[in-house]
C-alpha cells in the first residue's frame, strides 16, 4: 500500500532530475565550444570524433603527462 506512494515519488524523482542533468551537459557542451572559438582551439566537437564525453579523460591524461614530463 505504501510502496505505489514510494515508487511514485522516485518516478517524479527521476522525471526532474534526469532532464536537469541532460541541460545541465548540454550547457557545459556549448560553453566548452563558445570557449575554444574564443581561443582557436579544437573545441569537444573535434576531439574523439564528435564525442564530446570524451574531452574530460583527454584533459585528465594532459594533465597527469604534463606534470610527469
Amino acid at each position: 500500500m505504501y510502496y505505489s506512494l514510494t515508487i511514485i515519488s522516485l518516478i517524479e524523482v527521476v522525471l526532474v532530475l534526469v532532464p536537469a542533468l541532460v541541460g545541465i551537459a548540454y550547457v557545459t557542451i556549448a560553453e566548452r565550444k563558445t570557449m575554444a572559438s574564443m581561443q582557436r582551439r579544437l573545441g569537444p566537437n573535434q576531439i574523439g570524433q564528435n564525442n564530446a564525453l570524451c574531452e574530460a579523460p583527454y584533459n585528465i591524461l594532459d594533465h597527469i603527462l604534463i606534470i610527469l614530463l
